[in-house]
């Protein structure tokens, strides 16, 4: 696990917590990913021009963690709207 993956794992737990729903968007994913690349994590993410929500290159984070610590990733798409839920014992 590296720095990065257990700072979104921890961002997307604190927004649903705050959300008090049990998933969050793929578009809202992506923007907790810009938040912390403009914070200074080192991701190497590349935004829309202009900037709508939809980051590219993150598909390889999302495949990695799928299964262990999000659920819904690899259903098909990468459609904005997809759902995403963190999995409980990740």
């Amino acid at each position: 696990m590296t720095a990065s993956r257990a700072t979104l794992i921890e961002l997307v737990q604190r927004y649903l917590d705050g959300l008090l729903d049990p998933y969050v968007t793929l578009l809202e994913v992506h923007k907790l990913m810009y938040f912390m690349q403009e914070a200074g994590e080192p991701l190497l993410l590349k935004c829309d021009e202009p900037f709508m929500g939809h980051m590219q290159r993150t598909s390889d984070m999302f495949s990695i963690i799928e299964g262990h610590h999000i659920s819904g990733y690899d259903d098909g798409g990468d459609v904005p709207d997809k759902q995403l839920t963190l999995v409980p014992s990740g």
